[in-house]
């Protein structure tokens, strides 16, 4: 029976609904990965040296361990000890484990022993701009 006005659906309105699909299963699976890269994201500030011993976090460290103390506006109450990082300087990365807090630093400086700075920057340096984040 003919209805005027009414068309039966043809194949083009079936081929379109999957494609609709799947750009909204794309664009959900964009949004995620974006917000992952978020959380993710790195963290700007200032790489210093110093000599390690009995770190804030309750552990004592040597100046061959691959440690840093972490900015007071980071460590909080110290949920980040024994938390990795990665810290990218201008001769390259190094990833450190948080076992102290570094009272004079700012918001992203981290201080880190002398074998992980040298990882990243040379010594004499003494102080280098890095980016890193959370391991």
């Amino acid at each position: 029976m003919d209805y005027p006005g009414v068309h039966p659906p043809n194949e083009e309105s079936f081929s379109t609904a999957p494609t609709m699909v799947n750009k909204s299963i794309l664009l959900t699976i964009a949004l995620f990965l974006s917000l992952i890269a978020l959380c993710q994201a790195s963290i700007s500030g200032q790489a210093t040296y110093f000599a390690p011993g009995l770190g804030a976090c309750g552990h004592t460290n040597g100046a061959n361990d691959l440690i840093a103390a972490l900015n007071k506006a980071q460590y909080g109450s110290g949920g980040y000890c024994g938390k990795k990082a990665t810290v990218h300087g201008p001769n390259g990365s190094v990833k450190v484990t948080i076992v102290d807090e570094c009272p004079g630093c700012s918001y992203g400086d981290l201080d880190l022993s002398p074998a992980a700075f040298k990882k990243i920057a040379d010594l004499s340096a003494g102080r280098v701009s890095i980016h890193w984040n959370w391991s």
